[in-house]
């Protein structure tokens, strides 16, 4: 409790509201999934209309309405983050209650929530392309900057929230090209620039305490927070179909037709699986040497190697899975949640 991010008593309250069991298959509140992610054993569920979080037993621990029309979701150690693309509303909660629910005063173009429930902005400003806004855990504004020219396509918070890794697209002479924008809080100006030639950098996600990735149409690699040392990972020339940051390293799949690669990748950029599958992948999830791979209705179960050992098959299509043991998933569609396990070939 006392290495917890946001504080002792925070941790205290949430591991609390996590005690318990509840049954599965759990109705949705809203007529839209929209996203259905996994952090530190519970599971968000953001509809078109509210917010649900449920342990691996089935319990609800939270659930509430938003009320935004282009709402994303935000996922951190202790704390979630709602934010209304487009719009200026946002939402921070944990696992028992909502902390804030605020407006900035201009549109929000994307937004994160760090380790330390530390959050950065980026909105709609006048004279300037773009602005960011970093909050601390209690929502004091500690960090501002402004971008004179580009498109801001995603934003990273360091796990301490000192560092702040922008992605910015721009045009040179009818050529598309990104660029990376690091800045330390403490400083004015960025610490580096590094450009991406002839590629467009669409998303960055955090992978450990001391490293950062960039997902590009053409590749991905991993970016030190203080030297700027890039390190291309993966498959190149190629984007992937799949990617998600698993807390110390991150998941990733690059897909041709129905033939594709499944890396997991440590946190330094290291592989440490890589395998070959023969198939569509709709949606993969791991846990703890296990892959699940969803595909129309049927989820491969996987050693990692990625080796099939078993397979479940189900009697309707679910739109996304999160693996929550070594025998089974939580699927879900816009109308439920349910435990699926496995059955033997």
């Amino acid at each position: 409790c006392l290495t917890s991010p946001t504080g002792p008593i925070e941790r205290i309250t949430n591991s609390f509201a996590l005690i318990g069991g509840g049954d599965f298959p759990a109705n949705i509140s809203g007529s839209e999934t929209l996203a259905f992610k996994n952090y530190n054993e519970k599971s968000f569920l953001l509809s078109n209309s509210h917010l649900m979080g449920y342990n691996s037993s089935g319990k609800e621990f939270i659930n509430f309405q938003h009320d935004f029309s282009n709402p994303v979701l935000e996922t951190s150690d202790e704390r979630i983050l709602i934010y209304n693309r487009e719009s200026n509303g946002f939402i921070v909660a944990n696992n028992s209650n909502i902390l804030f629910e605020e407006s900035l005063p201009s549109s929000i173009y994307c937004a994160t929530i760090g380790k330390n429930g530390s959050m950065a902005f980026v909105t709609a400003t006048t004279s300037y392309a773009a602005q960011i806004l970093v909050f601390s855990s209690s929502m004091k504004q500690y960090y501002s900057w402004y971008l004179a020219d580009g498109l801001i396509t995603d934003i990273a918070l360091s796990n301490n929230g000192d560092y702040v890794a922008v992605s910015v697209l721009k045009v040179k002479n009818g050529i598309f090209a990104s660029e990376i924008y690091c800045l330390d809080t403490d400083e004015e100006n960025p610490i580096f620039v590094k450009e991406i030639k002839d590629e467009s950098v669409v998303e960055l996600e955090v992978i450990s305490s001391g490293e950062f990735m960039y997902i590009s149409n053409e590749s991905t690699a991993i970016v030190d927070w203080d030297s700027g040392e890039i390190l291309k990972v993966g498959d190149q020339n190629l984007s992937p179909s799949y990617f998600k940051a698993t807390g110390d390293g991150a998941l990733a799949v690059y897909s041709e037709a129905a033939l594709s690669q499944v890396y997991l990748f440590d946190s330094w950029g290291d592989t440490d699986t890589s395998f070959e599958y023969n198939g569509i992948i709709e949606d993969i999830t791991f846990f703890d040497e296990t892959f699940f791979i969803l595909s129309g209705n049927q989820i491969s179960v996987l050693d990692i190697l990625g080796k099939q050992t078993a397979v479940i098959t189900l009697t309707q299509k679910p739109s996304f899975i999160i693996g929550v043991d070594e025998k089974g998933v939580l699927a879900s569609d816009n109308l439920h949640i349910n435990y699926c396990s496995v059955n033997e070939k």
